[in-house]
C-alpha cells in the first residue's frame, strides 16, 4: 500500500512563524455551602501562521488542556482547534479578508468575545478604519433551517480628538415554528488627557420574537464605563449597568465582559473559578437590572514585579457578592512569569440566603514563546 501515496511536495522559501504560550495552576477555593477544594491544571496553546506570498497567509492556533492533574496523568488530552482561517489581502482599501475559525470581540466583551467561524474584512472605509463579519455559531441539521444561529457585524472607528467608535451587529436564529432575532447598536468613546483614561460605552439591544404567533419586542439596554488614573500607581474604577431585560436575551453569543473580579465577574488568567449562577453574569435578563462597581489599583514594586488589588461589588437588587483580591503579576525571566492570587468575597442573599464567605487562592506559572 504504501507504494501508492502521492510523494508529500515541500515549498522552499516558505516564511513560518510560532507562538504561543504553557501555563499550569493551581487552584484552592470553596463553593457556596463553604465545601472546601482545589485542583491543579495545565494547558499549552501554540499558534502557527505560514505566509505563502506577499498577499496570502493561513493560520493555525491550538490548544490541549486545561488538563486537570488526576489518576497520575493517565488522561487523553484533547486537542481542540481554536482559529484556522485563510488571509488574503489587497491594495484597495487596505482590504483583509479571513475565512475560517477565527476571534473577535467587541469593544468591552459584552455581546461577543470568542472564537467563531465565518468571514472576517478589516478595511480603510473612506478614511475610517473598518470591520466587517459574518459568524456560524451554531448549526442544527446540515438540510434543514432549524436552529442555525447566524449574526453579522460591523465596526467603525473614529480618530478624532475624542476617539470614538460605532458597533452594530445583528443576529437570528431558527427553530421550530420560531424564529427570534436581535439587533444591538454599541456607540463607545475613549477619551485620554493623560494622565486620565476614560471609557465609556453604551449597548442598545432591541429583542425580537414571537409569543403565540404575535410579534413581541423588547429592549435592553446598558452602561459601561472605565476610568483609570496613571501615576506611577494606577486606579482605576469599573461600572456596569444593565436594564432587567437584558443584552442577550433572546439570542446567546459569547460574551467575556470583565470588570475587574475573580468571584463574582470574569478573569481570563484565573477562568473556571467563577461563582456561576444564571442571574450572576450581567448579560442575560432577570427580575431586576444589574450593577457592579469595582475599585483597581496597581504598582510597579519594581522592573520586575507589579502589585494590584480590587473591590467590588454586584447585584440584582439583592446583593449577588462583595469581593476583595489582591495579587502579584512577576516576571521571572522574558519568557517567565508567576501570577499568585487571592480572591476573598462574601456571598449576597440573591444567590445565596446563608450570605456564605467564598474564596480562591490560586498561583500560575506561565511560559511565553
Amino acid at each position: 500500500m504504501a507504494s501508492h501515496l502521492t510523494p508529500m511536495e515541500f515549498n522552499e522559501g516558505l516564511n513560518l512563524m510560532y507562538g504561543g504560550e504553557l501555563r499550569a495552576r493551581v487552584i484552592m477555593n470553596n463553593d457556596l455551602d463553604e465545601n472546601d477544594g482545589g485542583w491543579f491544571d495545565n494547558r499549552l496553546q501554540f499558534n502557527l501562521a505560514a505566509k505563502l506570498s506577499k498577499t496570502t497567509s493561513v493560520f493555525w492556533g491550538a490548544e490541549v488542556g486545561d488538563i486537570i492533574w488526576r489518576d497520575f496523568g493517565n488522561l487523553t488530552p484533547a486537542l481542540e482547534t481554536r482559529e484556522l482561517y485563510i488571509d488574503y489581502k489587497m491594495d484597495w482599501m487596505d482590504l483583509s479578508i479571513r475565512t475560517g475559525q477565527q476571534y473577535w470581540h467587541d469593544h468591552r466583551a459584552l455581546i461577543l468575545d470568542d472564537y467563531y467561524s465565518g468571514i472576517s474584512a478589516d478595511l480603510t472605509l473612506a478614511g475610517i478604519p473598518t470591520e466587517l463579519g459574518f459568524i456560524k455559531s451554531y448549526e442544527g441539521a446540515l438540510n434543514k433551517l432549524d436552529v442555525a444561529h447566524v449574526a453579522s457585524f460591523a465596526n467603525f472607528v473614529f480618530p478624532t480628538p475624542v476617539d470614538w467608535g460605532l458597533t452594530a451587529m445583528f443576529a437570528q436564529r431558527h427553530a421550530a415554528n420560531e424564529n427570534e432575532a436581535d439587533i444591538w447598536v454599541i456607540p463607545y468613546f475613549m477619551l485620554n488627557f493623560d494622565p486620565v483614561m476614560l471609557d465609556l460605552t453604551a449597548v442598545i439591544n432591541n429583542q425580537m420574537y414571537k409569543v403565540a404567533g404575535e410579534d413581541e419586542s423588547d429592549l435592553g439596554i446598558a452602561f459601561a464605563a472605565k476610568a483609570e488614573v496613571d501615576m506611577t500607581a494606577k486606579l482605576g474604577l469599573d461600572f456596569l449597568y444593565v436594564t432587567k431585560e437584558g443584552i442577550r436575551k433572546r439570542i446567546t453569543l459569547s460574551p467575556y465582559y470583565e470588570n475587574g473580579l475573580y468571584l463574582f465577574g470574569n478573569k481570563l488568567p484565573y477562568d473556571g473559578v467563577q461563582i456561576h449562577d444564571d442571574i450572576l453574569m450581567p448579560y442575560g435578563p432577570g427580575d431586576d437590572a444589574y450593577m457592579s462597581i469595582v475599585g483597581k489599583f496597581s504598582y510597579p514594586l519594581n522592573e520586575k514585579t507589579d502589585l494590584f488589588a480590587a473591590a467590588g461589588m454586584a447585584s440584582r437588587k439583592d446583593p449577588l457578592g462583595m469581593e476583595l483580591n489582591v495579587g502579584v503579576d512577576y516576571r521571572i525571566n522574558n519568557f517567565l512569569s508567576f501570577n499568585p492570587v487571592l480572591a476573598v468575597g462574601q456571598s449576597g442573599k440573591a444567590i445565596d440566603a446563608d450570605e456564605n464567605m467564598v474564596y480562591m487562592l490560586g498561583g500560575l506559572l506561565k511560559a511565553e514563546f
